[in-house]
């Protein structure tokens, strides 16, 4: 199953619709070393720490959850915190609003944005296309969740340059020859997985689900995603714990962004 959007990359909108050529996820099998969650550091501690049990609780201000980012690339690697939390929710309880604070590695604050979302989004989840696989509705409902939260990430001023850097583009001739840039994305097989919430023993289905996105019917980018049904307070990023995009013109960059901490507000 495939859809066509337009993702990922700043200023680009996602929409869904057919794919028309085949992606190739022979590189999947790979991508699962990436998926190991980095342990808890004395400096992630002071930022969150810990994770709640999970609930069926609905999205409320004060809900936080804590990413470990990393972009391996040819000249080295480079390591940030991202750490969101809810700021406020709309009376209608329709949209939620973000605070991202974006640390680097030492723990610093590099800065904060504002954003808002479609509340149904964090619940319906990116796990939605695993069950159900075969529901076009309930794949686009995943997509538009996934959507989602990268757009938050990609408004982010810090963080949008990292995602440019893991993005294959098409060349001049190709945008030209199209009178812009096409953009498709493509659903692969998803997989069970057998991992845990860091620190804890609970053991909540998760799946493995690979994507595959095309400007101009050029591989861009490599997505294996690593998700949960969307139970609080992991809800916040629609269920995503672990994901690994990379860049696929052999050249070993990636990017990874891995839950380390998420915890609900406290009364």
């Amino acid at each position: 199953m495939s859809h066509r959007i337009l993702v990922l990359i700043p200023s680009i909108l996602l929409i869904a619709s057919c794919a028309t050529k085949p992606p190739q996820f022979d590189w999947f099998q790979e991508a699962e070393q990436f998926h190991a969650i980095p342990p808890p550091t004395e400096v992630s501690a002071k930022i969150l720490s810990g994770f709640d049990a999970p609930s069926t609780s609905s999205p409320a201000v004060g809900d936080e959850i804590l990413f470990a980012l990393s972009l391996d690339s040819p000249v080295g690697v480079e390591n940030w915190y991202l750490h969101m939390t809810i700021a406020e929710i709309s009376e209608d309880r329709k949209r939620v609003g973000f605070a991202l604070t974006v640390f680097d590695e030492n723990g610093e604050s590099l800065g904060t944005s504002q954003d808002r979302i479609k509340a149904h989004h964090l619940t319906t989840g990116i796990a939605a296309a695993a069950i159900k696989p075969k529901n076009p509705e309930v794949v686009a409902g995943a997509i538009s969740s996934l959507r989602a939260v990268l757009t938050i990430l990609q408004r982010n001023d810090i963080l949008a340059p990292v995602l440019w850097k893991i993005v294959k583009k098409p060349p001049i001739v190709s945008i030209l020859m199209n009178l812009g840039i096409r953009a498709e994305i493509a659903i692969g097989a998803s997989q069970d997985w057998q991992s845990k919430i860091p620190e804890s023993d609970w053991e909540i289905p998760t799946w493995r689900i690979p994507m595959v996105a095309t400007l101009n019917d050029i591989q861009a980018i490599n997505l294996s995603l690593v998700v949960i049904d969307p139970a609080s307070p992991l809800n916040l990023s629609a269920g995503i714990t672990s994901l690994v995009a990379v860049r696929p013109d052999g050249s070993g960059t990636r990017f990874r962004m891995h839950a380390i901490a998420a915890r609900r507000h406290r009364d």
